[in-house]
């Protein structure tokens, strides 16, 4: 899940759900369009 803000409902549930989490910036979260495929390394 991509996220700009987590607050620890979110964090836990994803953790739970094993699902990857990770933060992004404003630019970046605005810079993904449907479709994009995200790497992460």
């Amino acid at each position: 899940m991509a996220c700009q803000k987590v607050d620890l409902t979110v964090a836990s549930g994803c953790a739970l759900a094993n699902i990857p989490l990770f933060i992004l910036s404003s630019s970046e979260y605005d810079s993904i369009k449907d479709g994009d495929e995200i790497s992460l390394g």
